[in-house]
């Protein structure tokens, strides 16, 4: 959803009165009180607050999938590394055994 998508939903919001009221008092203020800028003050604040909600979520939702990850890569490489240490400990018998018989 571009830019023009938000102001279409924001305003939209605005007209059908689902205001934030907190975002309407910064609204005023940053308008000096002048009532003909109020609504276009507002309106521009709530596409802004928009874009960091969904910027909020999308980083909430990787650090969500690196929680869910990270231990199944953490599990992964604890179990090959214990393959790896055995494979190490089998070839190194493997060694002992063959200078044992050639009486090294």
């Amino acid at each position: 959803m571009g830019d023009e998508n938000l102001f279409h939903t924001a305003t939209k919001e605005y007209e059908h009165g689902k205001i934030d009221r907190n975002l309407l008092a910064k609204a005023k203020v940053i308008a000096e009180g002048d009532e003909s800028l109020i609504r276009y003050k507002y309106i521009s604040l709530r596409v802004e607050q928009i874009k960091a909600n969904r910027k909020r979520k999308v980083a909430n939702a990787a650090l969500d999938a690196g929680t869910i990850i990270a231990p199944a890569f953490g599990s992964f490489f604890a179990w090959l590394l214990k393959i790896v240490l055995i494979a190490a400990t089998v070839v190194l018998l493997a060694f002992i055994v063959v200078a044992l018989i050639q009486g090294y």
